[in-house]
């Protein structure tokens, strides 16, 4: 007595496209699922996505992979260490509209200082630590997650700020970037683990 009478029409859209971002040496495997960033000048990639630097850190070496451990935790890229270029902000091409955008900040080896790094102009440091680098301190062998949901207008994601700014406001490091496309019931909520079990 279970009927189905009648269905006129279904529409699927297809899943929003995520986008992964791991910052990393050119030379290091990519993790699975992650797109490779490795500090070059912004422009369109092999994988279709238009994304970069407004400094060449890749020519300036500014990447690590701590221990060669070759994962999203391991590496990162340094936002102009040697102080060579006038900026060093990051951007990816994506169409206008709602994002929830997640930064990831982890370094292995030492404590970073990242009070200084933004996101569309607003702070990337849900949490403030304190700490012996600045007033937002990653420690050592953890991992930091900013979360934000933010409104493209202009055709671009910015992440900015600066190794050793003048304010005392530094950027010392990026892991890793999620774009996720849409909007919904979003709280910031700051993310700490620890690398070590």
């Amino acid at each position: 007595g279970r009927h189905c009478q009648s269905i006129s029409y279904m529409h699927i859209q297809p899943l929003a496209n995520i986008i992964k971002i791991n910052f990393q040496p050119p030379t290091m495997a990519t993790p699975e699922g992650f797109l490779k960033d490795s500090g070059g000048l912004f422009g369109l990639r092999t994988n279709g996505y238009s994304y970069g630097w407004s400094c060449d850190l890749e020519a300036l070496g500014d990447y690590r992979d701590r221990g060669s451990m070759g994962t999203v935790e391991s590496s990162l890229v340094v936002p102009d260490r040697s102080q060579n270029c006038e900026t060093e902000n990051w951007r990816i091409a994506v169409p206008n509209g709602p994002y929830v955008v997640t930064v990831g900040f982890s370094d292995p080896a030492a404590d970073t200082d990242v009070s200084g790094c933004t996101l569309q102009g607003e702070t990337a440091t849900s949490q403030q630590h304190a700490g012996n680098r600045g007033s937002a301190t990653v420690e050592r062998g953890t991992v930091t997650e900013h979360h934000a949901q933010i409104q493209v207008v202009d055709g671009f994601i910015t992440f900015d700020g600066e190794f050793q700014s003048d304010d005392g406001l530094h950027c010392q490091i990026i892991s890793y970037m999620v774009i996720e496309p849409g909007s919904g019931n979003f709280v910031v909520v700051p993310s700490d683990k620890s690398l070590t079990p």
